[in-house]
Formats: C-alpha cells, structure tokens, sequence
C-alpha cells in the first residue's frame, strides 16, 4: 500500500471523519483529502503526530512495513523520495550537458561566420557556406 492508502485506512480504523483528524492535527480538511489522493505530503511535524495519534512508530508509517502486511508492488515513500532524487540529479547532468553542447555548436557556427565575412583564409578554405 501506499502512504496515501495507509493515511486513509489509519483513519477509517480509528473511526475518524477527514475533519476529526484534521482538528487532531490542527489542520484544514482538505489538506488531509490531498494525503488521501496523493497530490500532498505531510510534514515532517504531522508525520510525527500522525505516527503519535496512530500509535506506530514513524519509520513503520513512512516504510509501510506494518500497515501493509503483504507485500505489494507498490514502493514504498522513501523508495520514490529516493527515485525521485536520483531522476532529478539525472536530469540535471543532462540539461548541464545538452546545454553545453548547444553552446559549443553556436560559437563554432559564430567562429565560421566571422571568418566568412572577415575573409579569414584558414577558415574561409573550408568554405562552409
């Protein structure tokens, strides 16, 4: 299961409205129905009194280990947080990348121009135009 199933099945157990847990934890209702449907993290202070309200530890509510007794398909929170970083350092090297290789291609074309209309002859020999 994911976190935002494990939030959901948390509260149904406990018997909780989105607005009961949500006063619990001196929040909105809304910003407990964006956990539910994924669209928001709590923080790392709500994690903390959601693990306290649920009695389990903290690592047991982000890991999954508990809630979902067998095992699904589905990673775990801190296996997509870890995803996540690593996709975003991999893009990351290839925007640095891409972008040099633009870079390089416009001041090789800006050399070849200005060769061109300078009449360089070591340049113009080429003749790329």
């Amino acid at each position: 299961m994911s976190f935002k199933d494990d939030i959901k099945t948390l509260r149904r157990q406990s018997n909780l409205t989105q607005e009961a847990l949500a006063q619990k934890l001196h929040v909105t209702r809304q910003t407990v129905s964006t956990w539910e449907t994924g669209k928001n993290m709590p923080s790392l202070e709500t994690l903390h009194a959601l693990s306290q309200l649920f009695n389990i530890s903290l690592e047991k509510l982000l890991f999954n280990e508990e809630i979902a007794m067998k095992k699904d398909k589905e990673p775990s929170l801190a296996t997509q947080i870890d995803h996540d970083v690593k996709l975003k350092s991999r893009y990351r090297r290839l925007t640095f990348g891409l972008g040099g290789l633009i870079v390089l291609a416009l001041v090789s074309v800006g050399i070849l121009c200005l060769g061109y209309y300078k009449g360089l002859g070591t340049i113009d020999r080429f003749d790329p135009f």
